[in-house]
């Protein structure tokens, strides 16, 4: 392996590993909206301060998920780097890590779209439908991308 590649391997692991704790922090993210997305609900009724908590609160529901999807993007993106790193014998785990990578970011963008059905403000609503398809498609690109080069290394 040339130093320039061992290089490589090296910064890559270090994006890997910060993107672990993004992913852990986002986790922690999730269970706190998603609270915050209950306790709004539990408001009373009568309480005039209950429609923008809610509002609020699921608004910042769909920012988590949304940026999970992102962060799932950018592994994406050094996955496609990866594939011709490592070994021939490996390179079918880089494969099996993009299609991993492209469910979570499909699943996170579904909580978004969740979320959506929730809300009333038309502009943000469309706003954040457009920023999601946006994510889908460049997901969809660069997870084919991922998996077209772990083909060809395995046809090498």
């Amino acid at each position: 392996m040339s130093k320039k590649q061992s290089d490589d391997l090296a910064n890559l692991l270090q994006c890997f590993t910060s993107l672990e704790e993004n992913f852990l922090d986002l986790a922690d993210a999730d269970e706190l909206v998603f609270s915050a997305v209950m306790d709004a609900y539990r408001i009373d009724r009568a309480d005039d301060r209950r429609p923008a908590m809610i509002a609020k609160a699921l608004l910042e529901a769909t920012n988590v998920p949304q940026r999970v999807a992102e962060k799932g993007i950018e592994l994406l993106e050094h996955l496609c780097v990866l594939v011709p790193l490592g070994s021939k014998q490996s390179v079918s785990d880089v494969g099996v890590a993009a299609h991993l990578a492209e469910a979570s970011v499909k699943s996170a963008l579904l909580n978004v779209r969740i979320n959506l059905a929730y809300m009333h403000d038309e502009a943000e609503i469309k706003r954040i439908q457009t920023l999601t398809n946006e994510l889908e498609k460049m997901c969809s690109d660069v997870s084919a991308r991922a998996i077209s080069f772990v083909r060809a290394r395995t046809t090498q």
